[in-house]
């Protein structure tokens, strides 16, 4: 079952509104009549009837925030380092903007009553070598200092929710991808080829990934902020498909015409994979994930595509 949802929650706030998954949550909420405050540390990247943008820092922001949650509503965290390389390379702003801005929000929702808590998280906190589609009781395994910075903020929200918040949701989202998303993904990366139309190419085909359009995990957000989950609960966001990469490169290159240029791994170790079953997501709000890669892939190309025409006539 998959219904038009109405949504019960009468205001939300989001942090890092100005981010990829940011800025479609926002869309979401304030399309759906929901007023939204949004803080980043970015200008607001568009103007909404319902949508009122703060750029400021958590901290900063913090007595406003209380004030508008003042009566209950959401919040939705979306703030953070979400770049896993730049995780590797500034570990301590890692844990920083993942961890110790996770215990700032959590301090700014707790001077409110009846506030629901939700925290974008990622299957990665799983390991990438279980071999099967990954549940929510299975153990974490992080092995990168992203994963362990996240898994430290699921701890946080955890640990919070009871005596302090009307309930809490940990969303372990898969691999997101969508227009306007960076290249520090690899379809981030094939789509920034597409753009350029130069050949499509990455290090190492062989990786199996679960990918959901950001509509969808913004889909899903909502859907499990709206629903009457009791206490702190957990829930894989994901297509619960498992896709190799160079299947993922192979749709590109039909869609867009690009040659794709074969490259072997360099690298011995076996390769990789992470798929999120998602049952309990599907439990919880009596939704699935509806857009499949094939169609994500095609609407991002068109707008890689469009995006690098408009590009080009302006110069």
């Amino acid at each position: 079952m998959n219904s038009e949802l109405n949504i019960g929650f009468a205001k939300a706030v989001v942090s890092g509104s100005a981010g990829f998954l940011g800025r479609g949550l926002v869309r979401r909420l304030a399309s759906s009549g929901i007023p939204v405050l949004g803080i980043d540390l970015g200008p607001s990247p568009f103007v909404m009837k319902g949508y009122q943008h703060v750029q400021s820092s958590l901290e900063q922001a913090g007595d406003l925030i209380a004030a508008y949650l003042d009566g209950g509503g959401v919040y939705f965290h979306m703030a953070g380092l979400a770049d896993r390389n730049q995780c590797e390379k500034r570990p301590a702003d890692a844990f920083a903007l993942n961890v110790a801005l996770t215990f700032t929000a959590l301090d700014i929702c707790e001077r409110v009553e009846n506030v629901k808590f939700v925290l974008p998280s990622t299957g990665i906190v799983y390991g990438l070598h279980l071999g099967r589609p990954a549940v929510e009781e299975d153990p974490a395994q992080p092995d990168s200092v992203y994963a362990g910075s996240k898994l430290a903020a699921e701890i946080l929200v955890q640990a919070h929710t009871p005596g302090w918040l009307r309930g809490s949701v940990i969303a372990r989202l898969s691999n997101v991808y969508g227009p306007g998303m960076g290249e520090n993904t690899v379809l981030g990366r094939l789509l920034g080829q597409v753009s350029r139309s130069e050949a499509l190419n990455v290090f190492d085909e062989r990786p199996v990934r679960d990918f959901i359009y950001v509509d969808d995990a913004v889909e899903a957000l909502v859907r499990l902020a709206d629903a009457g989950i009791p206490g702190a609960a957990v829930v894989n966001v994901s297509m619960a498909r498992g896709v190799k990469i160079g299947d993922a490169i192979n749709i590109l290159a039909g869609l867009s015409g690009l040659p794709h240029s074969i490259s072997e791994s360099a690298t011995s170790e076996p390769a990789t994979s992470l798929v999120l079953n998602n049952a309990r997501l599907n439990r919880m709000t009596g939704w699935v994930p509806q857009i499949h890669i094939e169609q994500g892939l095609k609407i991002c190309s068109k707008d890689h595509t469009t995006s690098t025409s408009n590009s080009k006539r302006k110069t």
